[in-house]
């Protein structure tokens, strides 16, 4: 006998993000041309919460910032290389306590799913 579907397809949302464009990435009445953002759920914010891509060009350097809550994020492509010099690649789920400070930056550029941040503090 085959299985009745339960779900309610109004309820699903699939955001194809394949060719979109990504939205300027400007925060606190600061704006950094070479990074870009694509917001997931409907309460995303830079800095402030919800889910995201964001997109690092190649040769970018994040602002200097810190975190008031907790900060996670999984490395899609490319790789990033933290203010203390470790490189995190794709693959990397990454999770920064409350009251952490740093920078990033990007020699070859990538995409990160922000799956978490809290009240991030741009301190540049």
């Amino acid at each position: 006998m085959a299985r009745e579907n339960p779900l309610d397809s109004s309820l699903r949302h699939i955001f194809s993000t394949q060719g979109q464009k990504f939205q300027p990435y400007e925060r606190d009445g600061k704006s950094i041309p070479s990074m870009s953002w694509f917001p997931l759920s409907a309460d995303a914010n830079l800095g402030r919460g919800g889910r995201y891509l964001l997109r690092l060009d190649p040769g970018t350097t994040g602002p200097l910032h810190q975190h008031g809550g907790y900060d996670e994020f999984f490395v899609l492509e490319g790789s990033i290389i933290d203010s203390d010099g470790t490189r995190i690649g794709p693959g990397d789920y990454v999770m920064y306590e409350p009251g952490s400070t740093h920078f990033t930056n990007t020699p070859e550029g990538c995409l990160v799913l922000v799956t978490k941040v809290d009240n991030s503090e741009l301190l540049d």
